[in-house]
C-alpha cells in the first residue's frame, strides 16, 4: 500500500502534519498481543469445528443415520463450559 505523501488532504478537510505517521499505520506491543491472541483463538475454534465434522462424519459413515442428538451433546458441553467460566473463572 502506497503511503500518502505529508500534508495530505484527509476525510472532512482535514491536513495531517508533514512527517507524522498516520496511527492506524502503527503496531505497537498492545496490537501485537492482540494479533496472537487472535490467531490461537481462531486456530482452537477451528479445531472444535473439526471435531464437531470428524463425529458427525463417523457417526453418519459407520451408521448410516444421521444423529440429531450430536448438537445436544455439543449444546450440553458449551453450557458446562460457560457455567464452569462463570461460577471457577476458568478459561475456557
Amino acid at each position: 500500500m502506497a503511503e500518502r505523501p505529508a500534508g495530505h488532504r484527509l476525510a472532512g478537510g482535514v491536513h495531517d502534519a508533514p512527517g507524522q505517521v498516520d496511527p492506524a499505520r502503527r503496531l505497537g506491543p498492545a496490537q501485537i498481543d492482540v494479533l496472537a491472541q487472535l490467531a490461537v483463538a481462531t486456530v482452537l475454534l477451528g479445531g472444535i469445528y473439526a471435531l464437531i465434522a470428524v463425529g458427525l462424519t463417523l457417526i453418519f459413515g459407520i451408521m448410516r443415520v444421521v444423529n440429531f442428538a450430536h448438537g445436544e451433546f455439543l449444546m450440553l458441553g458449551m453450557y458446562l463450559a460457560f457455567w464452569a467460566f462463570a461460577l471457577y473463572a476458568v478459561d475456557p
